[in-house]
């Protein structure tokens, strides 16, 4: 498998994913996330963290910080220096996250 299908592949997963399913509700959301909160969203579950263990590791907040991160914040909301700092939290090069997103955007345009 080449790299472009593995990040097409994972980028199907993280735009499908339902984090809501897995915690058994919560209300649907009323908006739209970018596509860096739905990479977020997905890698946080895929490397088995809570959002209150990746916030204590990444800036020692709270969980509903991170929430709000995720599913509120617009992409030109996130920087540079925090995009590095989450993917060093999450075990992932930035290349990546960033070829993620971008294959989400694509699918978020559709």
């Amino acid at each position: 498998m080449t790299k472009k299908e593995r990040l097409l592949i994972d980028a199907t997963k993280a735009f499908n994913f339902d984090a809501k399913a897995r915690v058994g509700g919560g209300n649907k959301l009323s908006h739209k996330p970018c596509s860096y909160g739905i990479a977020l969203k997905w890698l946080v579950h895929a490397k088995g963290m809570t959002y209150f263990q990746f916030a204590q590791r990444y800036n020692g907040t709270t969980g509903q910080n991170i929430n709000h991160l995720i599913n509120r914040c617009a992409k030109e909301r996130f920087f540079e220096e925090d995009i590095e700092k989450m993917c060093t939290v999450l075990g992932v090069k930035q290349s990546y996250f960033y070829e993620l997103c971008q294959n989400i955007e694509e699918m978020l345009e559709k």
